[in-house]
């Protein structure tokens, strides 16, 4: 609730200032807020890349001041430069100038929260950041597809600003503004990414891989081998989630779960490198959840992103695979474990990288 709060305060807030600067200042604005926001997120990991390496800097928190440092300064000097190089005005009629100024100034506005929450949503916060949570267990309600599971509904900003950032940028980025790779063969959707990424076992848990002189957890999953299926495959799952009365709910079987019509299932056999686990100098532990594995390829000619449905060989209690939600935790004590992933896919999907 607090983080729709903020979002919308900020939203209505820029969009009111920005309507008092007029309707061609608004459009200068427009310009550098949207290439701002290209260059943050088309480069905001490289900038945690390097300074996870040569500064030693600590990849939870940095992934985060990436992104907004670039938007910011990347801002700032289109803003300054702007109003040194671009002289005069234009006038026109004042309906237009007030209408046009707040058109312009709920763009911006949109942008740059949607920026400041991606930001805030790539901190080590867990999957729940100021009472909002992209997806919610629904206990009463199963999934559509799979009605023996328990529906994970997604939840939307009021003001969707940050859907609306990335929408924009995506679309620009394989326009207007392309390079040789666009936003979305890396993040079909990249704002569930950052959800995916930050949906953690506990707050210490960090969403980025660290690269530091244990490692580079970059370079933490190995694909072994990759294989197609259309099942069925005996299963176990969980529709209950842990609580503090009762810690363990019981597993059901669930014999020759199949994929749903017009799917797939592929398969993967991944290994999980000491360098992507959670660790310090004497330990290292795979804690994670099943978003946190992400395989992208494409359908055609549109880039899609699937996580697991079913996870085998990540528990020591069954080794039986397990029909997963978004938000069970998995703990791995082997360093470098090798377990077998499911993504229920398009029958076109083209897998590129995990």
């Amino acid at each position: 609730m607090a983080l729709n709060i903020i979002a919308l305060v900020l939203v209505a807030g820029m969009t009111f200032v920005h309507s008092i600067f007029g309707f061609y200042s608004g459009l200068i604005n427009v310009f550098c807020t949207i290439v701002a926001a290209v260059v943050a997120l088309g480069f905001s990991d490289a900038l945690t890349g390097w300074a996870a390496s040569a500064l030693g800097l600590h990849t939870g928190y940095i992934d985060a001041c990436s992104l907004l440092v670039l938007f910011v300064l990347t801002l700032t000097i289109l803003r300054v430069a702007a109003d040194n190089l671009i002289r005069g005005n234009v006038h026109v009629p004042q309906w237009l100038d007030w209408g046009g100024a707040t058109v312009c100034g709920f763009v911006i506005a949109q942008i740059c929260t949607g920026i400041l929450v991606l930001s805030v949503m790539k901190l080590p916060l867990t999957a729940r950041v100021l009472g909002f949570e992209r997806y919610v267990r629904v206990e009463d309600l199963n999934d559509p597809v799979h009605p023996e599971r328990v529906l994970m509904e997604r939840r939307a900003l009021w003001t969707r600003s940050d859907d609306f950032t990335v929408g924009l940028v995506s679309l620009v980025s394989a326009g207007s503004l392309k390079g040789a790779t666009s936003l979305r063969d890396v993040y079909p959707n990249y704002v569930d990414a950052v959800y995916f990424s930050g949906n953690t076992v506990q707050p210490e848990s960090t969403p980025a891989p660290l690269r530091d002189k244990g490692g580079d957890g970059f370079k933490g999953v190995n694909v072994v081998e990759w294989w197609k299926t259309n099942g069925p495959i005996d299963v176990r799952y969980r529709r209950a989630a842990p609580t503090e009365t009762n810690k363990s709910p019981p597993f059901k079987p669930i014999n020759g779960f199949k994929p749903a019509s017009g799917m797939t299932f592929l398969g993967a056999r991944i290994e999980l490198k000491r360098s992507a686990a959670d660790r310090d100098r004497k330990s290292a532990r795979h804690l994670f959840r099943p978003t946190m594995i992400r395989v992208v390829g494409r359908i055609g000619d549109r880039p899609a992103q699937y996580t697991p449905i079913i996870i085998a060989g990540a528990e020591e209690k069954s080794t039986i695979p397990r029909l997963v939600d978004y938000d069970n935790n998995f703990s791995i004590t082997d360093a470098n474990p090798t377990i077998d992933v499911y993504f229920e896919v398009d029958p076109e999907f083209k897998p590129q990288f995990i």
